[in-house]
């Protein structure tokens, strides 16, 4: 008899912590899909304010959102320098924090896209100009190259991005200007690549 309602005790406390867990976990979803909302509407004070409810929330990976990856991901792309900057200093985000194991993308690389300077106020907080982006071990440079984005090359070559870099093939960024749709901005571009006489970094490590 009390070893039955011992059972029926300890069946009832594993109910308890498996609904406390699924309570915590969609409680989770609900915050981090608040703050990357909140951060595509560049509206700063919501942000700060869910950061302090949640902390870590600003390295949790999405991978079922555009684009994948963390906070800082989404403000490189969607936001602005003020937010990149928020999430940084406030929310502690990792800003070299990898999308995915397999594509390895850091938030560098959806700020190429971007219409406000993001890229820029990433690099200013430390991220890496060099680094190796699988599967194809294209540099940032490379892909600004590829999509014709001038700005971003612009930037790139200004903080030292390496225009020797070769990625998987042996491409360097001068060779992805072919992949460019955009004549206009391939000319300005390769004109930057052919001339630019600022100083370039070391390769990033492997």
């Amino acid at each position: 008899m009390a070893s039955n309602i011992l059972k029926k005790i300890d069946g009832l406390l594993l109910l308890f912590v498996l609904i406390s867990s699924l309570a915590t976990y969609t409680m989770d979803e609900k915050a981090l899909k608040a703050l990357r909302n909140e951060i595509k509407s560049d509206n700063t004070q919501a942000v700060s304010e869910i950061l302090k409810q949640y902390p870590g929330a600003a390295n949790v990976l999405e991978k079922w959102d555009y684009p994948q990856g963390g906070a800082l991901h989404v403000a490189a792309l969607f936001s602005n320098e003020a937010m990149v900057t928020l999430l940084i200093t406030e929310g502690e985000a990792d800003i070299e924090l990898k999308n995915d194991p397999h594509l390895d993308f850091t938030p560098i690389i959806p700020a190429i896209f971007a219409l406000h300077n993001t890229l820029g106020r990433l690099i200013d907080h430390g991220a890496r100009v060099n680094v190796h982006i699988k599967p194809e071990r294209k540099t940032p440079l490379h892909t600004a190259v590829e999509v014709g984005r001038r700005d971003s090359v612009r930037t790139l070559l200004e903080a030292g991005a390496s225009r020797d870099a070769i990625d998987s093939e042996g491409n360097k960024p001068m060779d992805y200007l072919s992949r460019c749709s955009d004549p206009v901005a391939a000319a300005k571009i390769e004109h930057w690549l052919r001339n630019f006489q600022g100083p370039a970094l070391p390769d990033a490590p492997q």
